[in-house]
């Protein structure tokens, strides 16, 4: 079985650390074998309308990982839709990973600070972090132990170090959506580690033209 993990954010302000957390669960050599990024803007919409899809989606992941930074967003019936989602993942008594980023002092919607009082009431320990390289490292620290704990798993020394080479050296358009790249400046290792990911095959399959044709 692979752990389908939950990405729960307001999207547009926290667009590149969603895409950093899907590149991670997809392309490292540990966590890509054991996890699966669940974003549900990535989802097929439904042939009819239903305002409680991204909360269905939610019901068929196994961690809940949530990113909160300045913005609240919209709120239903009360809540925003990542409130919301924090809030069923707690109903279902989801593993939750919490991320946070900047500091305490942080000019923050007063929404977002009462939803972190709620955080902290509810005993989790959070991560902050600051840039995406940081999220990546802090999540996968969190998630391999989660594997270890509950799976008895972990990855290898080679493993290790290769997940961390490739976290360091990703440039920042590699974390930019494929859509806002050129072809020509597309990192090939990268983005064939992402198609193997998605594809869940191994990448020795991929040649550059097959990921041309994916992509």
């Amino acid at each position: 079985m692979r752990i389908r993990v939950f990405i729960s954010s307001v999207q547009k302000e926290l667009l590149d650390e969603r895409m950093a957390l899907q590149i991670l669960l997809s392309t490292d050599p540990f966590l890509a074998g054991h996890c699966v990024p669940v974003l549900f803007e990535e989802q097929p919409a439904g042939l009819q309308p239903n305002a409680q899809a991204y909360l269905e989606l939610l019901r068929t992941c196994h961690v809940y990982l949530g990113i909160v930074w300045k913005e609240y967003g919209r709120s239903v019936d009360g809540l925003s839709a990542t409130h919301h989602e924090y809030r069923l993942a707690q109903e279902l008594k989801l593993p939750t990973l919490m991320t946070i980023k900047g500091d305490s002092d942080l000019g923050r919607a007063a929404e977002t600070e009462e939803f972190i009082k709620e955080i902290k009431s509810d005993n989790h320990t959070y991560e902050r972090f600051e840039d995406v390289e940081v999220l990546q490292e802090r999540v996968r620290a969190r998630l391999i132990k989660h594997i270890k704990d509950n799976y008895d798993l972990e990855p290898t020394l080679e493993q290790d170090s290769s997940a961390r080479q490739t976290i360091r050296v990703a440039s920042s358009f590699e974390r930019k959506r494929l859509d806002s790249v050129s072809w020509d400046e597309l990192d090939m290792d990268i983005a064939a580690l992402m198609v193997s990911g998605a594809e869940e095959w191994p990448v020795e399959n991929f040649s550059r033209e097959t990921v041309r044709r994916t992509l």
